[in-house]
């Protein structure tokens, strides 16, 4: 099966199946940049760089330099595509919402390497970063039941 040495507890896993959500800021783990091998329509094997970096235009430059860490600042480009869920902080605060917040399979965050589950060999993707929160606090809500214990 392609792809399924992706899936599993690593980054590439958790971009393959949209892992994650706990994190407020960043959502359920999502990018739009990825290097990922696919079939094609024709039935073919085809290696798709859509990281935003330029790796070279053949497989074997493409995967030698990503291997090889030569990347230089030049190559990479920022272009407007998306490295997390953008819209995930203001949907899950919404609490009058009729729809969930998130739920699996969500088409709205299935993009190539991002929620394939497996469909497609991914080889390496790019994510945003966030400084830590500075005032973070833990709530602990409890409910006791109006019955008492037996």
């Amino acid at each position: 099966m392609i792809g399924s040495s992706c899936i599993g507890a690593s980054v590439i896993g958790g971009i393959c199946n949209n892992s994650g959500g706990s994190l407020v800021q960043r959502g359920p783990a999502y990018t739009e940049m990825s290097l990922f091998a696919r079939i094609d329509e024709q039935g073919k094997l085809q290696l798709v760089n859509h990281l935003g970096i330029d790796l070279g235009h053949t497989p074997e430059q493409i995967l030698s330099k990503l291997d090889d860490e030569r990347i230089k600042d030049e190559d990479v480009r920022h272009d407007g595509r998306h490295a997390h869920d953008h819209d995930y902080v203001t949907r899950v605060r919404d609490i009058n919402a009729d729809t969930p917040a998130r739920y699996n399979a969500d088409p709205d965050r299935l993009f190539e390497s991002s929620g394939c589950a497996g469909k497609l060999a991914v080889f390496a993707v790019r994510l945003d970063t966030f400084a830590a929160e500075k005032n973070q606090q833990v709530f602990l809500y409890r409910h006791q039941s109006a019955r008492g214990t037996d």
